[in-house]
């Protein structure tokens, strides 16, 4: 029996079952390559899919990426969300962006947990309360969180009820929901991330451009260490923090996404 045929038997949860499928078969479909078209078109199917669950508001957040962390520090792209922007602007301007208790806990934690259960448990703080009390007053009433763990990366799913006095439910449909859309959406929001303006030229270290720009030149590694007066096995740890943070599969692959990006000068 399929994983979707055991989550649930009611009318809604089976209109929620359709509309997970068509969600994981338009996003299979959509064409790659266009990673800003890409994500909106998931955004789209997203928000037809929780409506139809009676959801209100939904909030995605890669809490620990597989890539380079330090190359998205502070990057405010790697997520979809129909939050209120008051909302967001509020987090951001108050260091809740990608430091609150619900990103903490999606980390710590595997399986659902309301923003209620957390806000009244005795381990959160005034800066915590704070967060909470804002939520409320910005309409995020009623939300439930649905961590995402993968091997050295997480996220999360957040959504919140149409009615104030709504719950969330079909638990386990939303659960596998979360993690079709982080399959779906990461990539696209990882290369969004990097071809941000402002955010091309800080993406690599200034090493790893020289390695780059000596492998895009047919230097071997041998010769790069040679220019650079490093050691051959630097050469590779820098070309490998490059491939890293580029997503990329290969050098070959981590020298045209760099020249694509405008990373390189080539001679």
């Amino acid at each position: 029996m399929a994983l979707m045929d055991t989550v649930g038997t009611g009318s809604r949860s089976l209109a929620v079952q359709a509309e997970l499928r068509r969600f994981i078969h338009a996003t299979n479909d959509i064409e790659q390559e266009n990673w800003a078209k890409q994500l909106e078109l998931i955004k789209t199917h997203l928000s037809a899919l929780l409506e139809r669950a009676g959801m209100r508001y939904f909030h995605y957040v890669i809490d620990q990426p597989a890539v380079d962390a330090a190359a998205f520090e502070g990057v405010s792209t790697v997520m979809l969300s129909s939050f209120p922007q008051e909302w967001r602007i509020w987090c951001g301007e108050n260091g809740f962006g990608h430091h609150n208790p619900v990103v903490y806990e999606s980390i710590d934690r595997k399986l659902p947990f309301s923003w209620s259960e957390l806000s009244e448990s005795v381990r959160i703080g005034d800066r915590d309360v704070r967060f909470f009390a804002e939520a409320e007053r910005h309409g995020i009433r009623g939300a439930v969180t649905f961590p995402i763990h993968l091997p050295h990366e997480t996220a999360a799913l957040t959504v919140v009820p149409e009615s104030v006095l709504g719950e969330v439910e079909d638990d386990q449909m939303l659960h596998l929901l979360a993690y079709y859309l982080h399959l779906a959406a990461r990539r696209p929001l990882y290369e969004v991330a990097m071809t941000t303006p402002g955010r091309r030229q800080s993406l690599l270290s200034p090493r790893e451009t020289e390695v780059l720009e000596g492998t895009a030149n047919g230097m071997t590694t041998s010769r790069i260490s040679g220019e650079l007066n490093i050691s051959e096995k630097s050469v590779e740890f820098h070309m490998e923090g490059a491939r890293r943070k580029l997503q990329s599969s290969s050098r070959a692959h981590a020298v045209a996404k760099a020249v694509a990006l405008g990373l390189l000068r080539i001679l």
